[in-house]
C-alpha cells in the first residue's frame, strides 16, 4: 500500500514538471514571436518607410531601421515623418522640437530673433524705444583733432539746474522727453564763450535685430547754436549754419523732426554741432558786457531717435 502511494506521488511530481516545462516553452515561443513580429514591423512599418525615404540603400538606412526596431534613433524623434527632418551644419539629419526650438521654430531654419519659441511661434522682439538718445558718454571729435566723450551740460542760462537723473529743470533751452542736453564738457571755456566753438561731431552707434528690415524712425534734435545730422552716412537734416557770421539765427528754440531709414544690424548716428561767437555790438546794444561768459553763451546738443513700431 505504501509503495502504491509513493508511485502516485512520483507520477504527480513528474507531470507537474512536464507542465511547467511546456508552459516555459510556450512563454518563450510567444516572446520569440513578438520579437519576430517587432523586427518584421521595423522592416515593413512606418519607420522602415521613413528610413528608406531618408537614406539611400546602405549602412545608414540599415542602422536607421535597426535602431527604430529598438525604439531608438531618428525615426521616433521625427514621428516617422520626413517633413519633420532638419539638417545641421554637417548636413546630418535630426528632428528638433519645432514647438520650442528657437533655431527651428515652427519649421526648419526659422530662427527666433528674440531667442524664444513658444508653441511653434517666435516670441516678439523686445526693442528699446528710443533706439538712440543723447546722454553722457557719447564719443565726440572736433575739427581741431580733440576728442573725448560727452558730458551733461548745465550751470548756465540754457540749463541752470538738473534733477537727480540729469534732466534740465531750469533754463531757456527746449527739452526732448527722455533725452539729456550734452556737450563735450559741462560748460564751454571762457574762450569758447567769446569766440565760439569748433565744429564738434558726436557719434552714437546702436544695433537693431536682423528681422527689422527696411524699418523707419524719427529723429528729434536741436542744438545751441547749429547742427547737421547724418544716419549711416546719409544726410538727415540741419538747422542753423555750421559756419556762419556771429549771431545769426540758430537752431535753438525749436525741436526739429526728421524721418529716417533704419537698417538691421549696426546703425551710426552722427551729429555735427557748433556754438556761434557772440556778436559784440549785439551784446553791447542790449547792455550786456562785451566779454561773454559761459553762463551767457552756453553750447549744447540734444537728440532722440525713435523706431517707428
Amino acid at each position: 500500500m505504501e509503495g502504491d502511494r509513493f508511485d502516485l506521488i512520483a507520477r504527480s511530481v513528474a507531470m507537474a514538471r512536464t507542465r511547467r516545462a511546456v508552459l516555459r516553452g510556450m512563454i518563450s515561443g510567444v516572446a520569440a514571436l513578438a520579437f519576430v513580429q517587432r523586427g518584421k514591423g521595423a522592416a515593413n512599418g512606418p519607420c522602415a518607410d521613413f528610413c528608406r525615404n531618408l537614406y539611400p540603400p546602405g549602412p545608414d538606412r540599415g542602422a536607421c531601421i535597426s535602431a527604430a526596431a529598438q525604439g531608438d534613433g531618428i525615426c521616433p524623434s521625427c514621428k516617422a515623418s520626413t517633413s519633420n527632418v532638419c539638417y545641421d551644419q554637417a548636413n546630418q539629419p535630426y528632428c528638433p522640437s519645432i514647438s520650442t526650438d528657437p533655431a527651428n521654430c515652427g519649421y526648419c531654419g526659422n530662427v527666433c530673433v528674440s531667442g524664444q519659441c513658444l508653441n511653434g511661434s517666435c516670441a516678439p522682439v523686445q526693442i528699446s524705444n528710443p533706439v538712440a538718445i543723447s546722454g553722457p558718454g557719447i564719443p565726440w571729435v572736433d575739427e581741431l583733432g580733440a576728442s573725448g566723450v560727452s558730458a551733461l551740460t548745465y550751470g548756465h542760462n540754457g540749463c541752470g539746474e538738473v534733477d537727480a537723473a540729469g534732466f534740465c529743470v531750469t533754463g531757456v533751452w527746449t527739452r526732448i522727453p527722455g533725452a539729456h542736453w550734452i556737450f563735450k564738457t559741462q560748460n564751454v571755456t571762457d574762450q569758447e564763450a567769446n569766440d565760439g566753438t569748433p565744429i564738434i561731431t558726436f557719434t552714437k552707434t546702436f544695433s537693431l535685430p536682423g528681422s527689422l528690415v527696411n524699418s523707419s524712425g524719427t529723429l528729434l534734435v536741436t542744438a545751441d547754436n547749429a547742427f547737421r545730422a547724418w544716419l549711416n552716412g546719409t544726410f538727415v537734416g540741419e538747422a542753423g549754419q555750421l559756419r556762419a557770421e556771429p549771431w545769426i539765427q540758430g537752431a535753438e528754440g525749436t525741436i526739429w523732426s526728421y524721418p529716417v531709414a533704419l537698417q538691421s544690424g549696426v546703425n551710426t548716428l552722427a551729429v555735427e554741432m557748433v556754438n556761434y561767437a557772440p556778436k559784440r555790438d549785439y551784446w553791447g546794444a542790449y547792455g550786456v558786457p562785451p566779454d561773454a561768459t559761459p553762463w551767457e553763451s552756453p553750447s549744447g546738443l540734444i537728440f532722440r531717435l525713435d523706431l517707428d513700431l
